[in-house]
Parts: C-alpha cells; sequence; structure tokens
C-alpha cells in the first residue's frame, strides 16, 4: 500500500511539474508573441526619432519615449479599424477593377491624392472589399503608416517644444515664447491661413511622392526647433545614384536634403530671406534651404475653384494659373530633381 502511495504521489509530482513546465513554455511564448509584436514598432520609434527629431532627440527623455510606445499600443488596432466600413456610406472609397482606380462619387481619384486629403480636412472610410486588390492593400497599409507616424510625430512634437520653452526660458525669451506658441498649436485645428496654405502644399508633396514613385523622394514636416532654429516648414529628401569612378564602377547614393520655407506674408519676403541667410551658416544636417512664397490672395482663389468640384480630394494648386504653378514646382524641386522631371509634375498637378 504504501509502495502504491509512494507511486501515486511520484506520478502526482510529475503531473504538477510537467503542467509548472507548460506555464513556463506558454509565458515564454506570450512573451515571445509580445516582442514580435513590438519589435515593428520600436523599428518604427527609431526611425521616427532619427529622421524626425534628429539631432533634436535629446531633449525626448526615456520616460516619455515608453509613454509613446504604450499609448501607440493601444491605439494601433483602432487606427486600422476605423479606415474601414461594409455600410456603402457617401464618403466612402472603392477601387474599380477594370478601369484600375480608386473611385469616389464617380471620380478617379490616385492614391496619393487619398492619403494627402487628411491634411485637408477630408474625412472618408474605404470598403473592406477593397482589399481583395494589390492596390487596396497597399493603400490601407500606407494610411495606417501614416497615421500612426503623425500621432508619434504630433506627441514628439509637443514634448520637444515644451522641453525647449523650459531649456530658452533663461536664454532667449522670444524663442521661448515661439516654443510655447507651437506648442499650443500642436493637435488643434487651424484657422490661419498661413498654416492652412502650408498643409495644402506639403499635401501636394505628399501625393506626388506616392503617385510618382519613379521620382524616388520624401517630404516630412520640420520639428519645433528647425521651426524656430533654421526658419524651415517642411523638407524634401531624396537619393540620387551616382555612379563611381575606377576600375571597378559603382553605384552609389547620394542623400540630397532641401529645407523649405514656405510663406504667403510675401510683405516679409526680405525679412524672411536675411533668416534664411543667417540659419544657412550654422545648419549641419541640411544641404540648403529655399524660400518659397505665393499671394494668399491668388491661393484663396484657387481653394474657392477647388470646392466648387465635387472632388474634395483635389488639391487647390491644381487650380492655380499655370505660369504660378510652374514657377511653385521650380522653386520647391530645385536642388532635388533635374528639369525634365520637374516638367513632368505638370501632368500630376
Amino acid at each position: 500500500m504504501k509502495n502504491l502511495e509512494k507511486t501515486f504521489n511520484s506520478a502526482k509530482g510529475e503531473v504538477k511539474e510537467v503542467k509548472k513546465t507548460q506555464a513556463e513554455t506558454l509565458s515564454a511564448l506570450a512573451a515571445k508573441n509580445s516582442i514580435r509584436e513590438l519589435l515593428p514598432l520600436v523599428r518604427k520609434l527609431k526611425e521616427i526619432s532619427d529622421n524626425y527629431l534628429g539631432e533634436e532627440k535629446k531633449y525626448i527623455s526615456k520616460d516619455t519615449e515608453s509613454k509613446i510606445r504604450r499609448e501607440i499600443l493601444t491605439e494601433e488596432e483602432e487606427i486600422l479599424s476605423s479606415l474601414f466600413t461594409t455600410i456603402p456610406k457617401e464618403d466612402t472609397i472603392s477601387y474599380d477593377k477594370y478601369k484600375k482606380s480608386f473611385i469616389f462619387e464617380n471620380n478617379k481619384i490616385s492614391l496619393g491624392e487619398i492619403v494627402s486629403s487628411q491634411r485637408l480636412g477630408v474625412n472618408f472610410s474605404l470598403q473592406k472589399s477593397i482589399l481583395e486588390t494589390g492596390e487596396g492593400k497597399r493603400l490601407a497599409k500606407i494610411l495606417k503608416e501614416k497615421r500612426v507616424t503623425g500621432i508619434i510625430t504630433e506627441k514628439y512634437s509637443k514634448d520637444l517644444a515644451k522641453n525647449l520653452k523650459e531649456e530658452f526660458k533663461s536664454k532667449d525669451l522670444l524663442k521661448s515664447k515661439a516654443y510655447k506658441e507651437i506648442n499650443e498649436r500642436i493637435g488643434k485645428r487651424q484657422e490661419q491661413f498661413g498654416v492652412q496654405a502650408e498643409q495644402i502644399f506639403i499635401g501636394l508633396l505628399e501625393s506626388l511622392s506616392l503617385d510618382r514613385e519613379d521620382l524616388a523622394f520624401k517630404v516630412y514636416e520640420a520639428n519645433p526647433w528647425q521651426d524656430v532654429e533654421n526658419k524651415i516648414d517642411f523638407i524634401l529628401e531624396r537619393k540620387n545614384k551616382k555612379r563611381g569612378i575606377g576600375v571597378e564602377e559603382s553605384e552609389k547614393e547620394e542623400l540630397k536634403t532641401i529645407g523649405v520655407q514656405f510663406t504667403t506674408a510675401l510683405s516679409k519676403r526680405e525679412h524672411k530671406l536675411d533668416q534664411i541667410q543667417k540659419a544657412k551658416n550654422k545648419i549641419k544636417d541640411i544641404d540648403d534651404i529655399v524660400y518659397v512664397e505665393i499671394d494668399s490672395m491668388v491661393l484663396r482663389k484657387a481653394i474657392s475653384e477647388a470646392e466648387k468640384t465635387n472632388n474634395k480630394f483635389i488639391n487647390p494648386v491644381k487650380f492655380l494659373p499655370e505660369k504660378i504653378k510652374n514657377q511653385l514646382l521650380k522653386n520647391l524641386f530645385t536642388g532635388i530633381l533635374n528639369e525634365k522631371e520637374i516638367e513632368s509634375l505638370n501632368k500630376n498637378v
């Protein structure tokens, strides 16, 4: 009997040990899956931190980075699900397999126009069936990435502006005030026309970067430091391939980065050009800064013309007079694209 009891207790102990091992294995698998889910986000945060913040990431605390990571993990799934609908609505975008185009209210619209329309305050949803096409999947992926990137950069911007406001409190009150104003307007719908105009042009460039992949350029919004210190509103970037000279010829990539100071305040031209010249003498990670202006009345008229159409995805820049539009494209892209490439943009704008 004692032997039977001993055998039973031994077997019982083995069962407990097996259960403990199984629990540990499941826990390890859960941790592994959690890390696997977290890795793309960690990479994304690092990419944004490197590209958007650059040297200014020294002003962002580790606690802030951890907080952003936690918040994005909870918001990411909601961002993806909010893009889709199974019920046809007025603001729903579909994909026509035969026309090979996205459709909104019988209008053909490009992938770039859809993505960049968010800067114009356009609300829309995608039909779930759009995921049955390669282009639909690509659109969903880009939209999710853009929204996640937008949330992360907004959080970084707010923290950066807040910390820089404190940093310059005892050094430069005007700069401290400028950072305070930036911090206060982040995340709010801007009524100021100059800010809206800036978003229209960043939207145009974003649209072109997606619809003209052959040109391989990117556009980024400037961070608060670049805005105040270097007078830059947004940045254009392109990797140009250069053939090396030598016994073994090889293609090398040369990164070209141009900062853009954009304004509708033509009366401040001389002052802004003077600011740019001073900024050029101290910039490190930007190859050049260009000044781009447009008369506010001319742009307002183009916005009015765009609003008369049934297509809310169309960018108002398309309604500018040809001469002004061509000059703007030249001013924006000189140094990034060659003359022939700039001319080729006319078919997209």
